[in-house]
């Protein structure tokens, strides 16, 4: 259920809450991922994925993704396909992007609640953060199986305001694709893009995005 706005003061003038995306906003995957894709493409006749082609396919859930690809009746059995070699590269080949580290620090240490959603599987975005030593200070991650619906359907920034006991007008959601900005409008909350995944500013301009920030180090200022 969406949770409504709080009557509660604030120090950051009204928002308590910051929600990010994961891939190509909070954490560089991308390698990882093509690693899956091209093991998996291949079993199907498919060429292998560029780092470029990689990056343009990731926002959707997975399984939507590889239908796409390998069609509908192969959709589940590539998506396990990927996910076994997925599970034995991404921890070793997954890094914070830049500023990440330093704003998650910055926000939690000012006293705002954190959360993640995104379309990766739950269970390897809860490990990705605990690997990136941010399980302390993201109190909520909700990914792909976490919910009924994946974004850009709004449940999982719900279950994000749910976990973290925030409303929806106190919180910005960040992210990098138009998927996210559908999400963001879904779930009638802020959200501010960053051109840091495949997505330029003038993309997500004409996606949508009315607040368009360089990198996550000029996040400080729009929530301050």
């Amino acid at each position: 259920m969406q949770k409504e706005e709080s009557d509660s003061p604030s120090q950051t003038h009204g928002v308590k809450g910051v929600i990010f995306d994961l891939d190509g906003t909070l954490i560089d995957s991308f390698e990882a991922i093509r690693e899956g894709f091209n093991t998996t493409l291949p079993l199907y006749g498919l060429d292998p994925l560029s780092l470029d082609e990689t990056k343009s396919v990731v926002g959707s859930p997975l399984k939507d993704t590889l239908a796409e690809m390998v069609g509908e009746e192969n959709a589940e059995e590539a998506t396990v396909i990927f996910r076994k070699r997925y599970k034995e590269v991404y921890l070793e080949k997954t890094l914070p992007m830049p500023y990440a580290d330093e704003i998650i620090k910055k926000l939690f240490g000012k006293g705002l609640k954190l959360g993640v959603a995104t379309n990766k599987h739950g269970g390897f975005s809860r490990k990705i953060i605990e690997h990136l030593g941010w399980n302390e200070l993201i109190g909520s991650v909700v990914g792909e199986g976490d919910t009924a619906k994946s974004k850009p359907e709004p449940d999982m920034i719900f279950q994000n305001l749910e976990n973290l006991s925030i409303g929806n007008k106190e919180t910005l959601f960040i992210g990098d694709s138009p998927v996210d900005l559908k999400t963001g409008e879904n779930a009638s909350v802020k959200t501010i893009a960053v051109p840091t995944g495949h997505h330029s500013k003038e993309m997500l301009l004409k996606a949508g995005a009315t607040v368009v920030i360089e990198d996550l180090s000029c996040l400080e200022e729009a929530v301050f």
